[in-house]
């Protein structure tokens, strides 16, 4: 996994990893205010550094890391704009321009995104990259209900809701809540068919969750966690800011 990719690759390299995990459901900023904290009284070399998105950021202490002669390097947008350190984050704003491209080109009118929720800073690029193509090329957004976890597919509802999607419409999907397999078979089962586009961070091993039959936008995960560490390991000025291009798998 990301977490063993991170270890064997500081270990070769004659360096060790020390993780602070606060967890999705636990984006404690005042947690997070303490590890960094301690961080200054270590003698660490970087922080491979997801932050919490809640307030109060923590925004100071990053910049305070970094004046003390600790790297940090991003690996998440946690807040809208870039960060002020370095950074290797994928282009999610432009994965949303793409898909919506990606749809245009198989003759749908409306757009249904899922998750429709944009709290999340990354979802909130996402959503505006939709937005912006999604008016270029005269597309529009419906607020349409799809099946909502997979405990809720195969239900009368869920077949409803699948039955209802207007005619020539497509789905852009960014890996949360109901997944694009998912939603394929909830089609299947309701009879219909719709374009599926899903945006994906790969697997360290390559893979990412989708079907072959499934038109995805990919970032490599390995990849970016490699340029991240290398940076840390050895700071250059000309790669500490970096936005990752999706590549695009269409089924054959």
């Amino acid at each position: 996994g990301e977490q063993k990719f991170i270890h064997d690759y500081l270990q070769e390299r004659n360096h060790m990893l020390n993780v602070y995990l606060p967890g999705e459901d636990k984006q404690d900023p005042v947690s997070e205010k303490e590890f960094l904290e301690s961080l200054l009284r270590l003698r660490v070399k970087g922080l491979l550094a997801v932050p919490t998105p809640l307030p109060p950021d923590n925004v100071e202490l990053f910049r305070q890391l970094e004046r003390e002669g600790i790297g940090v390097a991003h690996l998440a947008h946690y807040r809208p704009g870039l960060p002020d350190q370095a950074f290797f984050l994928p282009d999610i704003k432009t994965a949303g321009r793409l898909a919506i491209y990606q749809l245009k080109l198989r003759d749908v009118e409306k757009i249904i995104v899922n998750p429709p929720d944009t709290s999340a800073p990354f979802l909130q690029l996402f959503k505006q990259g939709i937005i912006e193509t999604c008016a270029d090329l005269n597309l529009e957004i419906i607020d349409h209900p799809l099946p909502h976890t997979h405990l809720h597919l195969g239900t009368d509802e869920s077949l409803e809701r699948c039955r209802t999607i207007p005619k020539r419409t497509g789905i852009v999907t960014a890996g949360h809540g109901v997944t694009s397999r998912e939603l394929t078979r909830a089609f299947g089962d309701a009879g219909c068919k719709f374009p599926i586009i899903s945006v994906e961070t790969e697997e360290i091993n390559g893979s990412s969750g989708d079907p072959d039959d499934i038109m995805t936008l990919t970032f490599s995960k390995r990849q970016i966690l490699s340029d991240a560490i290398d940076y840390l390991l050895e700071p250059d000025q000309n790669s500490r800011h970096k936005l990752y291009q999706p590549t695009l798998r269409v089924p054959q």
